[in-house]
């Protein structure tokens, strides 16, 4: 029986955006809107309110991309400050220092001119801010140069408590706790009035924010590290050393995402104008760092996880969205695969990066990869490839997307039957073949055979059967003859080892793949010519074939009289 190829097909091995694909996120541009200068993301919601001192507040929608509602104003009447409750059910503006609140249809309901309190009354408000999933607010007031601030609930209309504040630049609201940020200080209250955090900088806090949660971001001036209190325990601050930026101007803003698992940064600096972290203190790779259409924004708004980025830019001039869903495709941990263990002296094994995506994907990724080896005179890296230089240990060191993996390995001599590692490169073969039905670095059998270009090429067999197909690389992909029309399908995909000066033994195919499923041996050779273009590359006299089932496919080797594999077939 001289067969060239059979089985079944499956999934992809790589794709080409797998095998090649960068540790930076793409975030892009969705539109821009007219400037706002002040944000407010509306919970589990891809909305958000933007507003500005002459502009009337605007519900946008970034799925529909179109603004939902509109609260008109007094014409020529600025906006000192406004705030909206997570119901959507009051909304509350700061003009012409008194409070007018309205219910969510944007009809008036009452002007608040003055709220009582045990010591007096507060007048002339200044700004204004409700607490997450409340009618809470918190509320300041300024009178002869001497600022207060109170919590009041506005459904009983009755106060809570009231804090002097004279010098405060802003106020924060979380679920718990209120936020009064000074110059050189921040005291941080809980909802009774009970101080629960007092933090001081004599330099000053450069941008500031507090998550819904109690997440508490700081800028220290002239520092180009964020500093992270947790509110969740009592504002521990965050030990981590990695939440640095490039920053070498100034900070613009602070955001920090509804879940609290993401902070975000404007700024000027040598490394661009955009960083994104997540809790931990780890900074995401994004198209936005470097992105001039941010290079003067000085608002930021992010929505739940991220999903969408909300700054202004061009000095104001305009308000853009970004979209951040890829984000789920971020790097969160590496492994090196274990094929890398071993390598044998002389082999060239091209290197590979096993990548867990935050949504759970696996992919593997040569490109952007920084490897290191430990013992450069024992196994050296160049060009993302493993050479083994002499016998001996080392360790092996990749880096991508700011986290990092090793592999404890070691180099062995050379077999006398094989010109190059063959082990560690056949493993990985079979591993390609079990994970994604292909070799390493092929197409899968079952793709577009349409869509993988190449050259024309075709295997012909003796007795002038030809099966036609591709050849890009290393590989040659085809699709059975059939009847009527061609399915858009790979049936078939090939590599020649010789090909890449590998002389594949019997013996070690045995060793790595076990027992064949199927074997025969031929009473003659049959010839195997490999055609690329109008060119032979090589005329082959197959004597043998070994067969194994590996998951899906079949995979089936070609040997010569001599035991050489020299043709491996997917399929």
């Amino acid at each position: 029986m001289k067969k060239l190829i059979v089985g079944l097909a499956a999934t992809v091995l790589y794709s080409a955006t797998s095998i090649h694909s960068s540790a930076e996120v793409k975030i892009p541009f969705v539109t821009s809107l007219t400037p706002s200068s002040a944000f407010q993301v509306v919970p589990d919601e891809s909305r958000v309110w933007r507003w500005g001192t002459y502009e009337a507040p605007r519900l946008f929608d970034f799925e529909q991309a179109r603004d939902l509602q509109v609260l008109s104003t007094e014409e020529g009447a600025p906006i000192q400050d406004f705030t909206v409750s997570d119901d959507q059910q009051r909304f509350v503006f700061v003009k012409d220092q008194v409070l007018e609140v309205r219910d969510a249809t944007g009809n008036v309901l009452h002007v608040i001119d003055q709220i009582k309190t045990p010591a007096g009354a507060l007048q002339s408000f200044t700004r204004a801010r409700f607490f997450p999933d409340s009618h809470l607010l918190a509320v300041s007031a300024k009178q002869e140069g001497v600022e207060q601030t109170a919590v009041y609930d506005l459904d009983s209309a009755t106060v809570r408590f009231v804090q002097e504040t004279t010098g405060a630049k802003a106020i924060r609201t979380s679920t718990a706790y209120l936020a009064i940020i000074r110059e050189t200080s921040v005291d941080v209250y809980e909802k009774d009035g009970t101080l629960a955090k007092r933090l001081t900088h004599p330099s000053g806090y450069a941008a500031y924010e507090m998550g819904r949660e109690g997440t508490l971001v700081l800028a220290k001036a002239n520092d180009r590290r964020l500093y992270v209190y947790d509110g969740a325990h009592q504002f521990k601050e965050s030990t981590s050393s990695q939440f640095i930026t490039g920053m070498t101007g100034t900070y613009k803003d602070i955001a920090v995402d509804e879940s609290g698992k993401f902070i975000g940064a404007l700024y000027t600096g040598r490394d661009g104008y955009f960083a994104l972290f997540e809790k931990n203190g780890h900074r995401i790779e994004t198209s936005l760092d470097r992105d001039d259409s941010v290079s003067y924004s000085s608002v930021l708004g992010m929505t739940k996880g991220a999903r969408y980025l909300i700054a202004n830019a061009d000095g104001g001039e305009r308000t853009n969205m970004y979209d951040g869903r890829l984000l789920v495709e971020r790097p969160v941990a590496l492994s090196i695969p274990s094929s890398f263990k071993e390598v044998k002296v002389g082999s060239p094994e091209p290197l590979l990066l096993n990548v867990t995506q935050a949504d759970g994907k696996k992919k593997q990724v040569t490109a952007k990869v920084k490897w290191v080896s430990d013992q450069p005179t024992i196994a050296s890296v160049s060009s993302g490839k493993l050479y083994g230089k002499k016998a001996g240990a080392y360790t092996l060191r990749a880096s991508y997307g700011g986290y990092t993996a090793t592999l404890k390995g070691k180099v062995i001599p050379l077999p006398k039957l094989s010109t190059v590692s063959d082990s560690s490169w056949l493993k990985r073969q079979k591993q390609a073949m079990q994970e994604k039905q292909g070799f390493e670095g092929s197409p899968r059998v079952g793709a577009s055979y349409v869509s993988w270009t190449g050259t024309s090429g075709s295997l012909v067999q003796t007795g002038e059967k030809v099966l036609n197909g591709k050849w890009k690389g290393r590989h040659f992909v085809a699709r059975y003859p059939r009847f009527g029309s061609q399915i858009d399908r790979i049936d078939l995909v090939t590599l020649a080892p010789s090909l890449e000066k590998r002389t594949l033994t019997k013996a070690e195919v045995s060793a790595v793949f076990g027992k064949p499923t199927f074997k025969e041996t031929y009473a003659t050779s049959y010839s195997q010519r490999v055609v690329e273009g109008k060119t032979t590359r090589a005329t082959y006299a197959i004597r043998s074939i070994y067969e194994y089932r590996i998951g899906q496919v079949t995979c089936q080797f070609a040997f010569d009289a001599k035991g050489v594999a020299r043709l491996i077939h997917v399929n």
